[in-house]
């Protein structure tokens, strides 16, 4: 093991009975921490499932299920819920110069800035590539493109730190918001994407 996880300690009166409750001991703490090396398996796995590995952020399967949720609540109770669709500006461009270790370094911290500038009600996820989605709930059209400003601009606003140096990287984003026909997420998404393109 390379770290330590605990530290047992056995004491006794009798010296001659130590040795055996040693071997005990060893033989149940064995199987603890194999027990324990199977949890932290389980629980990285899971995470791995939910959580894009590069961003730390919602990876794409997550986000559309969450995402679903939040426009089927959004239609039950009508209210009001848009989307982004965000792209890195000339991201091919990026990798072809610098390498893709420049073009992850890139990827992370537009995710990390998008996340911290997102409100706390706000799902992020990484729709794949240099793209990454938004869903906004209880908000209309109107508040998502001053949202969609206020992101565009926290990622222009300070050139990117990466291991070749900072980079100024943009980003273009697209919103949509839910109108009453909409029954899949897909179809809201789509118009976001149709408006990322124009822009």
């Amino acid at each position: 093991r390379t770290s330590e996880v605990g530290v047992l300690v056995l004491g006794s009166t009798d010296p001659t009975a130590l040795a055996h409750q040693v071997e005990v001991a060893s033989a149940l703490v064995a199987q603890g921490l194999t027990a324990f090396d199977n949890a932290s398996l389980f629980a990285r796995v899971q995470n791995l499932a939910v959580v894009d590995e590069l961003t730390g952020i919602a990876n794409r399967r997550r986000f559309l299920e969450m995402a679903e949720r939040d426009l089927v609540a959004a239609g039950r109770h009508s209210r009001p819920l848009s989307a982004m669709m965000i792209d890195i500006d000339h991201f091919k461009r990026i990798n072809d110069t610098y390498g893709h270790p420049t073009g992850d370094d890139v990827i992370r911290e537009v995710a990390a800035r998008l996340a911290a500038h997102a409100r706390r009600t706000d799902l992020v996820g990484r729709y794949g590539g240099e793209e990454f989605s938004l869903v906004l709930p209880e908000t209309g059209l109107i508040t998502c493109k001053e949202l969609a400003e206020r992101l565009r601009s926290a990622i222009a606003d300070e050139p990117v730190a990466t291991r070749t140096g900072p980079l100024d990287v943009t980003v273009s984003i697209g919103t949509a918001s839910r109108q009453p026909g909409d029954t899949d997420l897909i179809t809201l998404l789509s118009r976001a994407d149709q408006a990322l393109y124009e822009a």
